[in-house]
């Protein structure tokens, strides 16, 4: 009986068992059939318990969405914004501060929001509110303009202080506080509404605004100022040179706090308060004018020529640009290891460098294949017709050929210095005097070319010096002796093609930066070139200035016509080698006599 029961018992478990399992199957049917259903209904349409500003939007597909965020902005949008301070108010359009709101991308949101959660995550989060905030961009040059417009007045920008030069030491100058608009505070309040379309009222705040520098700080770092006085940093890449020194030095450096941004001032004083700094906006102007002279597009080289003169020819010119901040960076290094010696150190311009191709046949036949040799020179404050005379000079050099053991000669290539060549008047030295005369610049050409051979390493064969120093011999840093002479017919620049294969001489003018170059090409041979800087002595001051009548002057006026020059003796070396011979070991001297100034005194009746 007892047997009887329990099986009994087991059949009746075994029906609850069976009926339980069909249920949990069946719901999980119902369900997993709705969940389909409800997905694909979902598919393009906004997912449960979803908000955009105060609308539901639960449910509704694309259209309907577009249709209430539209609606919602533009409302919102043709509200004033009200901005009040100490009884001043003024009403804004969102376009007057600089806003502007999208609905397609907002509508754009909304939809990919309920895409990339999925139907699954809404029934787990049905509880949850979602609220979609707008799409908005706010340009805050224009939202400042417009604050700085009609509460302006309230503003005083705070003042720091500095270090300047005046008469023959360092003063420092007094710092203000000032007061200013809390930008921050108000464009926060301003995304706040934005985010839910809310429009609020602003009360403006001011705030007290420190200097970065105060008097006393730069009272502090006078004496690091002091060491600067007296010394000269020179940048340099190549011939061209920015010797700083005096108030050009001064107006580079500044005083800064640390952690203060590079927009004004650059402070390498890590762990110091304040101290020696980079005004960076000077540093810049200055990389600018640099960057035009350094910076180059690489050229690929091509050559047409006829009758052993080059007709037509695009230098292969190898590309090159200044690293900016890595010019800063050593530059400021150099200023911090000054010291009250009366220092003259040289930094090397940070260059990348990038190789030209050479793109024609003809060019590899002639051997003219690479850069050997690069000559410059500066003539700022040239007359124009000077200035015309340099640049017709370097016409009648420009494309030269030179064969192998051919001997370049100036005077033959340039021909009779006179009008009938084209040159125009322009002043000289002749017969101990400064006189216009034809041609007037040419030797700015022939000075060029001689650097020119100079640094590539070919034989000079006749070079004479000036008789009197010229200052556009000397600009950008170049000292006395650097320079060629030529008169025809009698005196001539010549050098000697040693290297085996054709060289070109080829020349550019820059009018805009009174700046010539010659740069020779050909093949390289790997000689190598050491020039000695020229060591200028026995230096004899100029004589009184001299004054002489002029009858076609006002009388009581007086016009200088010649400035005075020390005379000095000036040499240099150049060694010059292929491999570990030497093959060029030389001097060069030159004896300027001193040029007197030289005044015109009017004596007209």
């Amino acid at each position: 009986m007892k047997q009887l029961k329990k099986i009994v018992h087991f059949k009746k478990s075994h029906r609850l068992l069976f009926f339980a399992g069909v249920f949990v199957v069946s719901f999980c049917f119902i369900f997993s059939s709705l969940l389909f259903f409800a997905q694909k209904y979902f598919a393009d349409r906004v997912l449960p318990n979803t908000y955009f500003s105060h609308f539901t939007l639960s449910g509704k597909n694309r259209a309907e969405v577009e249709v209430i965020v539209d609606r919602a902005i533009n409302v919102y949008s043709g509200d004033k914004i009200s901005v009040s301070y100490e009884g001043v108010t003024k009403d804004f359009n969102l376009s007057d501060l600089g806003v502007a709101l999208s609905t397609t991308e907002t509508v754009d949101r909304i939809m990919h929001k309920s895409e990339s959660e999925g139907f699954l995550h809404s029934i787990i989060s049905i509880f949850e509110s979602k609220k979609v905030a707008p799409v908005y961009y706010v340009n805050t040059l224009k939202l400042d303009e417009s604050l700085l417009g009609s509460f302006g007045q309230f503003e005083k920008m705070p003042v720091d202080a500095r270090v300047v030069f005046v008469g023959k030491d360092f003063v420092r100058t007094e710092s203000s506080t000032g007061s200013v608009i809390d930008r921050n505070l108000f464009l926060n309040e301003l995304k706040e509404s934005l985010g839910v379309l809310s429009k609020v009222d602003t009360l403006l705040i001011i705030l007290e605004a420190e200097p970065s520098v105060t008097t006393v700080q730069a009272e502090s770092v006078l004496d690091d100022f002091r060491v600067l006085n007296g010394d000269q940093v020179t940048l340099s890449y190549g011939y061209d040179k920015w010797p700083l020194s005096g108030q050009q030095l001064y107006d580079l450096v500044g005083v800064g706090r640390s952690g203060q941004t590079e927009s004004s001032l650059l402070n390498v004083n890590s762990g110091l308060d304040v101290g020696l700094s980079l005004n960076v906006v000077k540093m810049d102007e200055l990389l600018d004018e640099m960057s035009q002279i350094l910076n180059k597009q690489a050229r690929d080289a091509t050559l047409q020529f006829s009758g052993g003169k080059v007709t037509e020819f695009t230098s292969a010119q190898d590309g090159q640009a200044l690293n900016r901040d890595e010019t800063k960076k050593l530059f400021f290094a150099q200023i911090l290891k000054l010291n009250s010696d009366k220092n003259i150190v040289g930094v090397k311009l940070p260059v990348s460098v990038v190789k030209a191709k050479i793109a024609n046949a003809e060019i590899n036949k002639l051997g003219i294949k690479e850069l050997i040799g690069t000559g410059v020179s500066y003539y700022s404050g040239s007359i124009p017709n000077r200035m015309f005379n340099v640049e017709l000079g370097a016409k009648f050099i420009n494309g030269t050929l030179v064969a192998p053991d051919e001997v370049f000669s100036f005077v033959r290539l340039v021909g009779d210095v006179s009008s009938a060549q084209g040159f125009k008047p322009a002043y000289i030295i002749k017969s101990g005097r400064t006189v216009l005369d034809d041609g007037g610049g040419i030797c700015q050409v022939s000075t060029t070319v001689f650097r020119a051979a100079l640094n590539s390493g070919l034989p000079i064969v006749k070079r004479t010096a000036h008789a009197y120093r010229v200052s556009y011999y000397e600009q950008k840093g170049f000292k006395p002796g650097l320079d060629a002479t030529i008169f025809s017919p009698s005196v001539d620049l010549q050098f000697r093609n040693d290297t085996g294969r054709h060289i070109l001489v080829q020349t550019t003018v820059d009018r805009v930066i009174a700046r010539m170059q010659v740069d020779i090409y050909g093949t390289s041979d790997g000689r190598r070139v050491e020039l000695g800087e020229p060591i200028v002595s026995n230096i004899i001051p100029a004589p009184e200035p001299r004054y002489e009548d002029d009858p076609t002057l006002p009388t009581g006026t007086t016009k200088q016509v010649d400035f005075a020059v020390a005379g000095a003796t000036s040499v240099f070396t150049r060694k010059v080698y292929k491999g570990n011979n030497l093959v060029i070991d030389e001097s060069f001297r030159s004896v300027f006599r001193p040029w007197q100034a030289v005044y015109l005194v009017g004596k007209a009746s």
